[in-house]
Formats: structure tokens, sequence, C-alpha cells
């Protein structure tokens, strides 16, 4: 499953089907994808966990997940900083909005990152409005935006842009994998 199917498959399960703008966002993502998958969404669900496993050495059963809307220009580097300090195993999911994934475009480490499977970004479409806590907090409740991690995912490492992760360096190496 390449990294476009994927942003489509996912984007599918967010956009609702009788909103005209949500439909113009598939229906670029879509054109755009040259995968020939007749899997169904369940089994590329699934599929997605075995490629976030087999993608070098990551773990099916981790995600770390960021939730950003606003293009900061602090997001490549707290986001490449967190990728580096996390241990090499966690895959992580970007949901953006089409600002962010602009902001992204130029980062060749971004792009690094997606091409080998550690990093999938996936842009919501223009309709998700995540403009406060209370907005993300009710999009967390979502059953939706559960549905967009893969069905092996037991531990969930939520951050946010005004958080961050120091490394313990040798120490980590000896705790025991979770």
């Amino acid at each position: 499953m390449t990294i476009l199917s994927l942003v489509l498959m996912l984007s599918s399960v967010l956009i609702p089907v009788n909103v005209p703008a949500a439909e113009g966002v598939l229906q670029k993502v879509q054109a755009q994808t040259v995968s020939t998958s007749t899997n169904t969404p369940a089994n590329e669900t699934k599929a997605l966990a075995t490629d976030l496993a087999s993608a070098s050495r990551l773990n099916e059963t981790k995600i770390a997940l960021l939730i950003e809307m606003r293009p900061l220009n602090t997001l490549v580097p707290i986001l490449l900083h967190f990728i580096a300090t996390l241990a090499d195993d966690w895959p992580f999911l970007l949901l953006h909005s089409a600002e962010v994934g602009a902001a992204l475009n130029p980062s060749r480490a971004i792009h690094r990152y997606i091409q080998s499977g550690k990093l999938a970004t996936v842009q919501l479409p223009a309709i998700t409005k995540l403009s406060n806590r209370q907005d993300l907090s009710h999009f967390l409740t979502r059953n939706e935006t559960w549905h967009l991690l893969p069905l092996a995912s037991e531990h969930i490492f939520f951050f946010q842009l005004d958080s961050m992760i120091c490394s313990i360096g040798s120490i980590a190496r000896r705790l025991p994998p979770l």
C-alpha cells in the first residue's frame, strides 16, 4: 500500500458524502491515486497496520499521533524532534489541514520519513474546524477519529506542538519494550 492510497483510505473515513466541498477534496485525492488495490476498507486498514510494522522496525501496536491544523513555523522542527527522540519502533501519524500540508512540503527530512513509512500524513477536509480545546476534545471523542489509526494500535502517544519530550540516552535502550 502506498502512502497515497493510505491517504485516500483515511481521508474517505472523515469526509461526509453529502458535503460538496468535502467531495471535491476526496475527488482530488482520488485523481492523484495510482493504486489499483481491490481491498475492502477493512482489509486496507489491516494492510496499513502490516505496512507500518514492516517499514524498518516499526511496531504495529504503537502509534504517535499529532493533530495540527495551524501552519506554525515550529511544526517541522518539533515533529522531527519527536521522531528522533521516541524509540525507533514508533510510527507517526499527522492529521492536518491543507495549510499545514503546504508548510511540510519544503522539508526534505519530512519527505524521507514519509517515504520510509515512519510518518504518514492525512489532510483533513476543509470543513474540519479545530480552533480551540473544545473542538479538539470533540474531535477526539468521535469514532471516526480513532478509525484512522491502524487496528492493531494498543499504545497511542498523543502529543501537541506545545509539548516536548527529552531523551534519556542509554537508559532508554536498556528499558524493556512495551
